[in-house]
């Protein structure tokens, strides 16, 4: 889907608005209490340096794309279809077998169906959020970010963006609170990933929910691992 007319104008102007809100780290959605794994990863001592950094980063980008994205994609298309969005939350559940991920997932989904119903005061999403409250759904997060961008009419390219963005911004910001890098450096980091993060995007834009897997171990090992920490920063 090509979010530019004939014109190269932006079809919907609009939506891009939209986009900044949810993308604005002032929205409330949870993602900051999250690392992705990372504050694991250097209290293990699996990343020491800038280079290992840089590996674990692309790492986290690679899962989401390979294993999140699929569902993102899917909830985005079925978002009138209460009935597939209950049975994509269902799926992803049985897949998350990993503890500290699938607790992630469903803090940040929950989080941000609230914020989203109390902002967009769609009707859509208020159903979803009273089947939520009535344990018909767990509210995973790239489910329920599909679900509520697809409501919100943005493009497909554009909502898959956004949901790497996020994830490349979670993972730096938790670096930058750590102390591993300065904030001026994570930013120069983070404009730098961004063409990596459009390869990665390409790579994965059209895997399918049966097709989702996680393609980098380590990183997803890691994660697991968070609640192991004696003293802990982030939520995982």
């Amino acid at each position: 889907m090509n979010d530019l007319d004939d014109n190269g104008v932006d079809a919907d102007p609009s939506s891009t608005w939209i986009l900044l809100q949810i993308g604005d780290s002032a929205f409330p959605t949870g993602g900051f209490s999250h690392s992705f794994g990372f504050e694991s990863a250097t209290k293990h001592g699996f990343v020491t340096d800038f280079s290992a950094f840089r590996v674990f980063v692309l790492s986290c980008l690679q899962n989401a794309a390979s294993f999140s994205l699929p569902f993102v994609n899917e909830s985005h298309k079925e978002c009138h279809n209460e009935e597939r969005i209950i049975e994509l939350d269902g799926i992803i559940q049985a897949y998350l077998s990993n503890h500290v991920a699938n607790r992630a997932s469903i803090r940040q989904g929950v989080s941000l169906l609230g914020t989203a119903c109390k902002t967009f005061e769609n009707e859509e999403m208020k159903s979803m959020e009273i089947k939520l409250e009535n344990k018909h759904l767990h509210g995973h997060f790239a489910v329920m970010f599909g679900f509520i961008c697809g409501l919100l009419k943005l493009s497909l390219i554009k909502t898959q963006q956004l949901f790497l963005f996020s994830t490349l911004r979670t993972v730096i910001a938790s670096a930058v609170r750590l102390g591993n890098v300065g904030p001026l450096q994570a930013q120069s980091f983070q404009f730098k990933m961004q063409k990596k993060a459009e390869e990665i995007r390409k790579k994965f834009e059209n895997v399918t929910v049966e097709e989702a897997t996680i393609t980098a171990p380590v990183a997803d090992f890691l994660q697991g691992a968070h609640d192991n920490l004696f003293s802990k920063l982030f939520y995982s």
